[in-house]
């Protein structure tokens, strides 16, 4: 997992990526990729396959300062053709110094799971 640059602005740049084999011999690949741009930290879930592959995904943030916690869930289906990438999730949060940030993308696809982690401490 490769951190944030401590720059004003980076462009989205791969957090974190991961791979999994389908019982089937099949690829399936997930990325947590980011931005932080005037204080707001942007992160897309990305996911892709070697084959025509469905699924289900989940995508989370925890977000963590000296005030307290929040976090940030989203799920849903996708479908990606051979080598589509797609984004199924995006989220965006205030991004201010001191806070500690932990994303993860879980994409399953039949009895398939693959899961990217990224954390900003």
């Amino acid at each position: 997992m490769s951190p944030l640059p401590n720059a004003d602005k980076i462009y989205l740049s791969v957090l974190d990526k991961a791979e999994a084999k389908t019982p089937t011999g099949r690829h399936i690949h997930c990325e947590i990729r980011g931005q932080k741009e005037a204080g707001i930290l942007r992160l897309e879930g990305v996911v892709w396959a070697d084959a025509e592959l469905s699924g289900s995904y989940s995508f989370n943030l925890i977000r963590k300062s000296a005030s307290g916690n929040s976090s940030t869930a989203q799920r849903g289906l996708f479908a990606v053709s051979p080598s589509q990438e797609k984004i199924i999730g995006s989220i965006s949060v205030n991004a201010p110094a001191g806070h500690t940030y932990f994303a993860q993308l879980q994409v399953i696809s039949g009895d398939t799971e693959v899961i990217c982690d990224y954390k900003k401490a």
